[in-house]
């Protein structure tokens, strides 16, 4: 999402961007990513990752730990996917 914003776009620009996913998708069909290395692009992956959890900060606990890591774990379910791999 940052590469796609306007170089230099203040973070009230990504909080409106990132309030619009809410409001479309809802937190439970969120994820946050970093794509990293097209991000360096527009910034470094410490300040999107502290850009984007200070934007959902104010979410309740359960929005924030769906976007940043459960919905991921929820949809790739990457247990599951080893045991496939390790029996084949």
């Amino acid at each position: 999402m940052l590469t796609e914003l306007k170089p230099g776009t203040g973070v009230e620009n990504v909080a409106r961007a990132i309030e619009s996913l809410f409001e479309l998708f809802g937190a439970d069909r969120l994820l946050w990513g970093s794509d990293w290395p097209v991000l360096t692009l527009a910034g470094d992956y410490r300040g999107w990752f502290q850009l984007a959890r200070e934007t959902i900060a104010g979410r309740d606990r359960g929005a924030v730990a769906s976007v940043m890591g459960q919905n991921a774990l929820r949809i790739y379910r990457p247990n599951l996917q080893a045991r496939h791999f390790l029996r084949t």
